[in-house]
């Protein structure tokens, strides 16, 4: 249609007294909703609005077509719904970073062990923000989450670490904290626990507890490494993320103690009901 005159494709415009063109050239702004274009009938919403000149003079037109169709709406609908619930997503990231700076601060003795520790937890945040992508409405896996953060520390399944569970899907709310919890986990078993020795190994096994509320309940269990300084530090920031804040923001339960073979820690975790909507896609590999 380039070249053709709009009163040609448009005619339904073209000398009537709503006519977007002459408005803008007489300086003002105009909108129709649902007109019919051209053959095919399309209906569009029109936005004409008047380009004017270091005078206020007008020079010319800018015109916005939108499609207004049923299809198009709805989809608009769903853009919308989706927008809303990244920013909602964005807003508890937002949160969570905060909280994680400001107790790394307040726990951290020295400025190079606060630049050690929070790195890692700034990267752990990242990289479950990197296993949900742009979608925050689709869950991960759990072992997902668990198996990236423990090969960012270097951790292979099948050498010194053991995965067993089902297949559970987390809510990326569930899974950020998830993550930071075996990211202090971890972190501890290379300083204190069955990280520090050659021998230490390290099982990691979870499942579902169908009772009211769905938990996922998951055990960390070390054997043959240290015993003596097995447990974090109770005043530590690992300490208050398992036994402070995920009980607080999740109502999560978090026992640990260290037994004769190293540390066991269990954590459970609230799930969503079943018949809660819940998006799904395929685990990366």
């Amino acid at each position: 249609m380039v070249g053709t005159r709009l009163e040609e494709v448009w005619p339904e415009l073209a000398g009537d007294a709503a006519d977007p063109l002459r408005a803008a050239l007489a300086g003002r702004a105009t909108e129709l909703s649902g007109v019919a274009l051209g053959p095919t009938r399309a209906r569009l919403d029109l936005t004409c609005s008047p380009l004017v000149d270091e005078s206020d003079e007008p020079v010319g037109m800018l015109m916005i077509l939108r499609d207004a169709s049923p299809a198009s709406a709805r989809t608009t609908d769903r853009d919308r719904a989706g927008v809303s619930e990244l920013r909602r997503q964005i807003r508890n990231t937002l949160g969570v970073t905060r909280a994680v700076v400001r107790r790394s601060i307040q726990t951290s003795d020295t400025l190079e062990e606060l630049a050690l520790h929070l790195d890692g937890r700034l990267d752990a945040i990242a990289r479950v923000q990197s296993i949900f992508g742009g979608e925050p409405a689709v869950g991960a896996d759990v072992s997902l989450v668990v198996a990236e953060e423990l090969l960012a520390n270097r951790i292979r399944e099948g050498e010194q670490v053991t995965l067993t569970g089902p297949d559970v899907r987390l809510p990326q709310r569930l899974g950020e904290r998830l993550g930071l919890a075996i990211h202090e986990l971890a972190i501890n078993a290379f300083e204190h626990g069955a990280l520090a020795l050659p021998a230490g190994r390290i099982a990691i096994s979870w499942q579902v507890d169908e009772a009211t509320p769905r938990r996922l309940v998951l055990t960390w269990k070390e054997s043959g490494g240290l015993t003596l300084v097995g447990a974090p530090q109770r005043t530590g920031f690992g300490a208050e993320l398992l036994l402070k804040t995920l009980p607080y923001e999740l109502k999560a339960e978090v026992a640990w103690e260290v037994e004769p073979g190293g540390l066991r820690c269990v954590i459970a975790l609230p799930l969503p009901p079943r018949d809660a909507p819940q998006a799904r896609s395929a685990s990366a590999t």
